[in-house]
């Protein structure tokens, strides 16, 4: 996927943007790439010749955006999340030893580690599992990510979190515990610092949106 010039940019709303960027660290990260004004090049090879799922995705997307009667801009958001969200998932899976050293694919192994082991992964497992030094991996993550390793987890960690309060009926201290939050008052405290909504606020807000 070839770095975006600024004006096909600001073809991705901030409404895709946010909801590309719940998805996980990993969709985090390209979500950044996607919204960078920067003329840094960064770029992603995609192998999807063969992907017929892709192929629909993107033919309801070109219906949606063509049919200037109905077109609707949250229909076409969400085939955009779902196209690059099906992109990411398709990356995480088929990460090819062709291309370990190129930079960013190194990047999205690591996110995708931390996605896989956010509850248990600490920096020097972390470190130990790519062959780097704890200080070496700290600072690669936070000029490629703009985030500290701690961040990252604490991000992984409350999207984790809103997508079960969005998508399922698990009651919250459930949903804390399932996190690595064994303390609910400490949870709340953490989720309202990053949402500026306690979570049942949050799940209230998400649910009448539907």
């Amino acid at each position: 996927m070839p770095d975006l010039p600024h004006a096909a940019k600001a073809n991705f709303t901030t409404h895709f943007l946010s909801n590309l960027s719940s998805q996980g660290i990993v969709a985090q990260f390209i979500s950044h790439i996607l919204s960078d004004q920067t003329n840094s090049k960064h770029y992603l090879i995609f192998h999807t010749e063969n992907d017929l799922l892709l192929r629909t995705y993107i033919q309801q997307l070109m219906c949606e955006y063509y049919d200037l009667q109905y077109r609707r801009s949250e229909i076409i958001d969400a085939y955009m999340v779902i196209i690059f969200t099906h992109l990411a998932t398709l990356f995480q899976k088929n990460t090819l030893n062709r291309y370990s050293l190129n930079k960013m694919n190194l990047t999205i192994k690591i996110l995708q580690y931390l996605e896989d082991n956010f509850k248990t992964a600490t920096l020097l497992t972390t470190a130990e599992t790519f062959g780097f030094s704890t200080a070496y991996l700290s600072t690669y993550l936070k000029k490629k990510t703009g985030k500290t390793f701690t961040e990252l987890i604490m991000a992984q960690k409350m999207s984790q979190a809103c997508f079960q309060l969005t998508n399922t009926d698990l009651p919250i201290y459930e949903i804390a515990n399932g996190i690595g939050y064994e303390n609910l008052g400490f949870f709340y405290k953490k989720f309202k610092r990053y949402y500026g909504m306690n979570p049942q606020e949050y799940r209230n807000r998400t649910m009448n949106r539907i």
